[in-house]
């Protein structure tokens, strides 16, 4: 998904899959197509023929979806209302509910390497690291990267459709804002995967802060504050096996 402030027909108009004209009016636009580009390039890695289709979000394509109205009329109600971390949430979890696409990551999410070799219809999560603060048993998943499982289980496919529900049913000012809402999505998440039994459909990865090196398995940074916050790698246990880090072909 594009930052919410690019839209590519009005900001790179002669832009055609990977080529546009630079100006220095488009530069923030430039920089988060070539980030989409970089992304599907890594995912791609060691799929040989099995074909993958990564699609990016701007904000004239969610205008669209919201028109239609394909998720009801509590999701357009809800969406119109939502500060623009919830408007990610709903657009993200709709798009997977709906089944128009099978996973999804943010903006703020730049891959690094592809583990989409080891999934074997398996889903794919991020256990979030807990902060210092945080009591024991405490659980939550990452809502800036998920990938549905292909299986056909009911407790899997309800997954986005609970989420979801979720998301509508609890106004932001009843979670203490944004980051309350968030917070109460990904403990939600965490229960929903691991706490039902789901675990095991799932590649869990691990999402490190705070490191003064990239991990030796991480597949993908996530910088939700830009270059100028804190940024988190998601990285592959060694349970699952595979080798990472090729030279980068672009």
């Amino acid at each position: 998904k594009y930052p919410n402030n690019v839209v590519l027909d009005r900001d790179l108009p002669r832009f055609f899959h990977s080529y546009s004209i630079a100006t220095p009016e488009n530069e923030f636009a430039q920089k988060a197509v070539q980030r989409v580009i970089r992304s599907r390039n890594r995912l791609r890695r060691g799929l040989g023929e099995t074909k993958t289709i990564l699609r990016a979000w701007d904000a004239s394509n969610i205008k669209s979806l919201v028109k239609k109205g394909i998720c009801g009329e509590d999701f357009t109600i809800a969406f119109r209302k939502g500060s623009d971390q919830r408007k990610d949430d709903l657009l993200m979890w709709c798009l997977l509910a709906t089944r128009v696409v099978e996973g999804f990551f943010l903006e703020s999410v730049e891959m690094i390497d592809s583990a989409l070799f080891l999934t074997r219809k398996r889903g794919m999560v991020v256990k979030k690291q807990p902060q210092e603060e945080a009591q024991d048993g405490y659980g939550a998943l990452s809502t800036a990267y998920y990938l549905q499982p292909r299986m056909n289980k009911t407790a899997l496919e309800w997954i986005p459709s609970k989420a979801l529900a979720m998301i509508i049913s609890t106004p932001e000012e009843a979670a203490d804002g944004p980051s309350g809402a968030r917070e109460m999505l990904e403990r939600y998440l965490y229960e929903l995967v691991v706490t039902e039994g789901n675990e095991d459909d799932f590649l869990v990865l691990e999402e490190v802060c705070h490191a003064d090196l990239q991990p030796e398995r991480a597949i993908a940074i996530n910088c939700p504050h830009g270059n100028d916050g804190e940024c988190c790698y998601f990285v592959l246990p060694e349970r699952y096996g595979g080798r990472f880090h090729q030279e980068d072909v672009e």
